[in-house]
């Protein structure tokens, strides 16, 4: 169960933990219990296990509880979706039937990630984090250490392969942004949210050019709904701020904002700098990775697990966030980021050994993780605390396309 199936970090775990299911042999239903009208993953879905069967809308916990009765399922995998607690709660109280085993995944410690969660993770029998924080989740959860699981999400399907062809679109795509010689090009791509520090980064860059850089910057992603927490209060201020930029010729030619899609190789390989100025991740965000396995430096806050990856100056330019606690940047930070940003601008032998750095460490990384193995062991826990069958022997880590 997940909320949807848009481009973004967390989806694309999902896509991970079905593929490691498919060295068992058993069928998977996927159901979507927030806006089903995102599927874009949905052929990757299907690619990463031939017996994907279903994947639907759940319109309500009970229709879906009473779906998860009826169809026996054995074990109900819920991704950042308080619905789906609920529904495995209600399924309890089918006492002439089985209950489906139940793993909760969370993706981080903060506030914001067990926001709904509450007394609705005790219907999980193991709660898989996707970064090395049980000691904090489990008091925030209430649940005793013994029941967490880690499975750290870092796999080979998230480093892309960038060929000529990607090498060749990069340069197009500076030339359609006017992006000339001596200017740079700054970028951030993502979900388009408050909690990316997607204005801060605007403001960072409004910044550079009055003090007279030649730089771009582009913004390429999903903006988040209104409905979503802080969605409306942030796109009102986003779209100030658009329209703020292109009321000046000199920044109106140099802001370039790109809708959401397939994460574009061309523009990550165009980027002189990529910036993710989040106030709170898991373990490390996919575009980071993504952006340092095809070379681009990066410049990022040092939340989540971010600074536990990578190190400040050597394989990126870490902005410490004190307390790490997932608030909102102060007010000073677009002048923080700016000031982290300019000698990177004049001083690309310096930017070309920190992509080198990253591109080396974000396969480091990948090279050391067992994903498929940490999240195949937790569901076999899970269902072995239901009685149930284990999900077998067969290989826990599928070949990845």
């Amino acid at each position: 169960m997940h909320p949807n199936l848009g481009f973004g970090g967390a989806e694309r775990v999902l896509v991970e933990e079905v593929r490691a299911l498919a060295g068992a042999d058993v069928a998977v239903d996927v159901f979507l219990t927030g806006n089903p009208e995102l599927r874009h993953l949905e052929p990757d879905l299907r690619a990463a296990h031939p017996r994907v069967e279903r994947i639907e809308a759940a319109t309500s916990s009970g229709g879906l509880a009473r779906r998860l009765v009826h169809d026996r399922h054995a074990l109900v995998v819920t991704c950042i979706d308080p619905r789906g607690l609920r529904a495995a709660a209600h399924a309890r109280r089918f006492p002439w039937r089985r209950r489906p085993a139940v793993v909760a995944v969370v993706h981080s410690r903060y506030p914001a990630a067990v926001h709904g969660l509450g007394g609705r993770a005790r219907a999980a029998d193991v709660v898989v984090v996707t970064d090395d924080v049980v000691d904090a989740l489990a008091p925030a959860l209430g649940l005793p250490p013994a029941r967490f699981a880690v499975a750290r999400p870092l796999v080979a399907a998230f480093l892309p392969a960038v060929g000529e062809a990607e090498r060749v679109a990069a340069r197009a795509l500076r030339a359609s942004f006017g992006v000339g010689d001596g200017a740079t090009l700054l970028g951030l791509h993502g979900r388009i949210a408050p909690d990316k520090g997607v204005l801060e980064t605007v403001d960072a860059w409004r910044r550079l050019v009055a003090e007279g850089h030649d730089v771009h910057l582009v913004v390429a992603g999903r903006r988040v709904e209104p409905t979503e927490w802080g969605g409306a209060a942030f796109l009102a201020a986003f779209d100030d701020r658009r329209r703020a930029v292109a009321a000046d010729p000199a920044l109106a030619r140099r802001f370039h904002e790109v809708g959401a899609g397939p994460t574009p190789l061309a523009l990550l390989c165009a980027l002189d700098l990529f910036l993710l100025p989040s106030q709170h991740e898991g373990l490390m965000p996919l575009a980071i990775l993504e952006a340092l396995a095809v070379g681009t430096p990066v410049v990022a806050t040092a939340v989540g697990g971010i600074g536990r990856c990578l190190v400040d100056g050597r394989d990126a330019v870490l902005l410490p966030r004190d307390p790490d606690d997932g608030s909102p940047h102060p007010p000073g930070f677009p002048a923080t980021l700016a000031a982290a940003v300019a000698p990177l601008l004049a001083d690309p032998a310096r930017r070309a050994r920190l992509g080198e750095a990253g591109h080396a460490r974000a396969r480091a990384l990948v090279a050391t993780n067992t994903f498929h193995a940490d999240f195949r062991a937790a569901c076999d826990r899970a269902l072995v605390a239901t009685r149930s069958p284990p999900l077998g022997n067969a290989a826990t880590t599928a070949p990845c396309p």
